[in-house]
């Protein structure tokens, strides 16, 4: 204890090894008990971690196939009766949507970099040459860019 401040110093490492074959390990603290240490439990298994959880994004909403995917996957014949037929829809419905999203959408936060990089770029070529059709791409880039923004932000 360090005045009325407790601090967790008990740590577990592993090395690249370890980090190898068992991708996916999870450390906890057990209660202290009397001693100033906390015993670890270390779980660790061979394999990948659970996959996320779904997110609705809110920059779907405008895109004029959203309604168009929700209606069709809904629309779909699945086989069930009450809570198990609405569960398995949804299931579906999740799955069509991630791989929707990755077709349209792409990596979000990657696309801001690019956008940003070509942005840039387009500056650079405008301040050398300060010709027409260097300004007109130059506006395509903010645009595209601003675009990109706006989708991080509703991210």
């Amino acid at each position: 204890m360090n005045g009325t401040v407790w601090q967790r110093l008990d740590r577990a490492l592993v090395n690249s090894l370890w980090a190898a074959v068992y991708t996916c390990t999870k450390v906890s603290h057990l209660p202290r008990g009397r001693s100033d240490h906390s015993p670890l439990v270390i779980k660790a298994r061979v394999g990948f971690a659970a996959p996320s959880s779904f997110r609705f994004l809110n920059m779907w909403r405008g895109h004029p196939s959203f309604l168009e995917i929700i209606l069709a996957d809904w629309r779909a014949s699945i086989s069930g009766v009450g809570m198990t037929l609405f569960h398995s829809k949804m299931q579906s419905l999740r799955t069509k949507l991630r791989e929707w999203s990755k077709e349209v959408f792409g990596n979000i936060f990657d696309g801001v970099k690019r956008a940003a990089d070509t942005y840039k770029l387009r500056e650079e070529e405008f301040n050398s040459y300060c010709d027409e059709s260097s300004q007109i791409r130059l506006h395509k880039a903010r645009a595209v860019y601003l675009r990109e923004l706006f989708m991080e932000c509703e991210f």
